[in-house]
């Protein structure tokens, strides 16, 4: 990749998933959207250049920039020494959320070959952010939001709006990035909240959950025969009160609860035997 015209010393690096915003309406839109406060703590994911930073840091308490790539971090030290900023040089997959004093909104441009991994450790911290503010790969988006009997409800559909509602609040044109990316994005909005429907189990849960939508093409009572015995599955399908002719792309949140939760009891059932 070529240096940046705005920064020549800097090559972006592709093994990162570096496009960095740079078109002043966007930048200003996410802003606007993110609701800022002087009292909130703001952790900021994938900071870059710096372009949000700059724009966030007057209008909050405190911002805390995590940047993976060391020349970047480096110069955002020096950008904002003696401001209400503190750079984390790290890997925000490896760094505990939950040491940063709390409440806490995360903003922040994820690189799209992480974004899964990222949405699941921010959305499982503890203590949960109050708001997630995120530029994401519209496709991976579209499936954050997907509603049942769509093409892209997925077990990530699932995932995130068990953990929290969800709404894309705009597009973002592949232009407003250097280097251009080969995709559109979209900006989001994550509100973490308590499950609308409790899961006695999680991990089971979203065991069931994503082996199911690994074969979404089979029926549901043939997709998870490799996890539950044929008969047994069909047992349980008829307690969960689920038929087991449709697809996983078919079954509601609501209904993959209950049946994790079915699972769960009949488990629990046999080991006291």
């Amino acid at each position: 990749m070529k240096p940046l015209r705005s920064h020549p010393g800097i090559v972006p690096k592709k093994h990162l998933g570096q496009n960095f915003l740079h078109d002043p309406h966007t930048r200003n839109r996410i802003i606007e959207s993110c609701g800022l406060s002087p009292n909130d703590t703001i952790v900021e994911i994938g900071p870059g250049l710096g372009v949000l930073t700059q724009e966030i840091a007057p209008r909050v308490k405190h911002l805390y920039a995590i940047e993976k790539d060391a020349q970047l971090s480096k110069e955002l030290e020096q950008k904002f020494a003696n401001q209400n900023v503190t750079v984390i040089r790290g890997d925000i997959l490896k760094h505990d959320l939950g040491s940063l004093p709390h409440p806490i909104k995360i903003i922040g441009n994820l690189p799209y070959y992480i974004s899964s991994p990222i949405i699941e450790k921010v959305l499982t911290a503890q203590p949960q952010p109050t708001d997630i503010f995120i530029t994401v790969q519209l496709e991976f988006g579209q499936r954050l939001v997907a509603k049942v009997n769509t093409r892209d409800y997925s077990a990530l559909s699932c995932f995130a709006q068990y953990h929290a509602d969800v709404k894309i609040l705009f597009k973002i044109s592949k232009a407003c990035f250097t280097p251009i990316p080969k995709v559109e994005s979209c900006f989001i909005h994550l509100k973490p909240r308590p499950p609308l429907a409790q899961s006695q189990d999680t991990e089971l849960l979203f065991q069931l959950v994503r082996h199911a939508f690994q074969q979404r093409r089979k029926k549901l009572e043939n997709a998870l025969t490799s996890l539950i015995d044929k008969e047994a599955l069909k047992k349980i399908l008829v307690q969960a009160k689920i038929d087991g002719q449709l697809r996983p792309e078919n079954i509601s949140l609501d209904s993959y609860v209950n049946l994790a939760n079915v699972v769960r009891e009949l488990k629990g059932k046999r080991a006291g035997e």
